[in-house]
């Protein structure tokens, strides 16, 4: 998988191999096929072996050779996804971040948090409606969210319902910026409120 744009079985193009001192092996930059975006291996075998850096840099994808592979750089970027979220919550926030990390997937990535929000907001207020920027005020007057927050949802763009509709495909700054919107609304519905509730014994908000 590339580390960059997460692309399952993606092949890797040699750039540059050495071979490390005391026959411990390969070091090699590589290329994903994809991103064109750069890595870098160490792999085992040593001269020895039949294993140098002449042999690998004419290896098509050496990375599906089976080389034992002691390090690869970097690594791929993990999810962090707030606690306590109730299930579907979760679950369109896990496809927003994954998405987001894939080149190209901005779309994808942008939709998907709009649903966590929005399946969010249900769970706290199903009596709201309309779009979200709109939703998320309603909250703040309920005193659910706090007053930074909903000023910053005001310069959000592609929180708009409009977004969601639009052709011109989102750009990379306007993603983030829902992302991170979309994380603290999350945290502040549900993570902070249930961490308290479980150490009460009480019920969790969503379940």
């Amino acid at each position: 998988k590339c580390p960059h744009c997460l692309t399952e079985d993606m092949s890797f193009s040699v750039v540059k191999a050495y071979d490390l001192p005391d026959l411990t092996g390969v070091g090699a930059l590589l290329v994903c096929g994809r991103c064109q975006l750069p890595a870098c291996m160490h792999v085992v075998g040593g001269r020895s072996g039949g294993l140098h850096a002449a042999v690998f840099e004419k290896t098509p994808d050496p990375c599906s050779q089976g080389w034992p592979v002691m390090g690869f750089w970097p690594e791929a970027s993990r999810v962090q996804i707030p606690e306590y979220l109730p299930a579907d919550v979760e679950r369109a926030f896990k496809q927003a971040e994954d998405n987001y990390a894939r080149v190209g997937n901005e779309e994808a990535a942008g939709m998907m948090y709009r649903k966590a929000l929005d399946v969010a907001v249900k769970k706290i207020d199903p009596s709201l409606s309309g779009t979200l920027g709109p939703k998320l005020k309603a909250l703040h007057k309920q005193g659910k969210l706090t007053t930074d927050i909903a000023e910053w949802a005001d310069h959000v763009r592609a929180l708009g319902n409009e977004a969601a509709h639009d052709d011109t495909p989102i750009e990379r700054d306007d993603l983030t910026d829902l992302r991170g919107l979309t994380d603290m609304v999350l945290r502040y519905l549900f993570s902070l409120p249930n961490l308290i509730r479980k150490r009460r014994g009480e019920p969790l908000l969503g379940d």
